[in-house]
């Protein structure tokens, strides 16, 4: 969300429009869930988080590979979109490695996310 590629359409173009308020949506929806304490993160359910991005991933890739004609790149699992993060990752590991790599990112970024909402709920008491 934050590196998102679609930011090359201008602003008032409907995939723009479309994509700030939808991903908006997701995440204000997720953080009004945890602030009501309806979402409560637990450090032993991460493998279950990163395992269902993975089984999600695999089906997506294949409707990737089904349009490839309209170069889809659906949760850029085809390549990295330029300017993100992900693009390192492109560059060390190349094609053939660039899908693996990103699920170790994955649960490297899960982990962090996990500490920060650990560092928040110390603050809360």
């Amino acid at each position: 969300l934050l590196f998102a590629n679609w930011t090359e359409y201008p602003f008032y173009a409907f995939i723009a429009v479309h994509s700030f308020i939808f991903h908006g949506i997701i995440v204000g929806y997720t953080l009004m869930q945890y602030a009501g304490r309806d979402i409560v993160p637990a450090y032993k359910g991460l493998w279950t988080t990163v395992l269902a991005v993975v089984l999600i991933a695999i089906p997506v890739y294949g409707i990737n590979l089904i349009f490839a004609e309209y170069e889809p790149n659906f949760m850029f699992l085809m390549e990295a979109s330029p300017g993100s993060p992900l693009v390192p990752l492109w560059n060390i590991f190349g094609q053939d490695w660039y899908n693996v790599s990103m699920v170790g990112m994955v649960i490297i970024v899960f982990h962090v996310l996990f500490v920060v909402y650990e560092g928040i709920e110390r603050m809360r008491g």
